[in-house]
C-alpha cells in the first residue's frame, strides 16, 4: 500500500513539475547562412490565462542580425480578433512588441499558436541568440524560451579566419597555403 501511495505521489509531482517547466512564450530556433534571410516565429503555447494585452522586448546582436521592421507577418492568434499591434526597433538590437485587443476579443486560456513571424538578415558567421525581456501585462509572469540562430557554415565563413566579415590578408595567406598544398 505504501508503495502505491509513493508511486502516485511521484506521478503527481512529475506532472506538476512538467507544468511548471513549460515555456508559454517561445521564439523559434532557426538555421541560416551568412547573407540569407531568416524568419523567427514568436508563438504562445498553452496560455496559462486569458490575454487581452501583452508587451515584451526582444534583444539580439545587431552586428549579427539585421531586423526588417516593416517586413513581418501576423500569426493566427492575432489575426482572429480585432487588436492593435505595435512593433518597433527601439535601438539597434532591441525590438519592442506590444498588442492590445479591442471590443471583446481575447486570446483564451490554453490557446496555442503563432503571434508573429519576424524577418532578419544574417550579417556574419556567428551563432546568435534572440532574448525575450521586459514582459508586460497578461504575459508578465509567463515562462519563456529564447530563440537561437545556428549558422550553417558556408565557404565565406570557413575562409573568414579572423571573423571580421572581410576577406583580408590573413584569409589570402590561408588560401595561398591551402592551394600550395594541393
Amino acid at each position: 500500500m505504501a508503495n502505491k501511495i509513493f508511486i502516485i505521489f511521484i506521478i503527481i509531482n512529475t506532472l506538476l513539475f512538467a507544468e511548471l517547466c513549460a515555456q508559454n512564450l517561445i521564439i523559434s530556433s532557426e538555421s541560416a547562412s551568412r547573407g540569407e534571410k531568416v524568419i523567427f516565429e514568436v508563438s504562445m503555447i498553452d496560455a496559462p490565462n486569458d490575454v487581452k494585452s501583452f508587451g515584451f522586448d526582444i534583444e539580439f546582436p545587431h552586428d549579427a542580425l539585421s531586423f526588417h521592421a516593416d517586413d513581418y507577418d501576423i500569426g493566427e492568434l492575432l489575426e482572429q480578433g480585432y487588436g492593435y499591434l505595435t512593433l518597433d526597433e527601439l535601438s539597434p538590437g532591441r525590438i519592442r512588441v506590444g498588442w492590445f485587443t479591442m471590443l471583446n476579443y481575447k486570446i483564451p486560456k490554453h490557446a496555442s499558436g503563432s503571434l508573429l513571424n519576424l524577418k532578419f538578415s544574417v550579417l556574419n558567421c556567428n551563432d546568435s541568440m534572440l532574448k525575450i525581456s521586459t514582459l508586460l501585462d497578461h504575459v508578465e509572469t509567463w515562462p519563456f524560451q529564447n530563440g537561437q540562430l545556428s549558422l550553417i557554415e558556408n565557404n565565406f565563413c570557413r575562409m573568414d579566419i579572423d571573423n571580421n566579415n572581410k576577406l583580408g590578408l590573413q584569409e589570402v595567406i590561408f588560401l595561398m597555403e591551402y592551394l600550395s598544398e594541393k
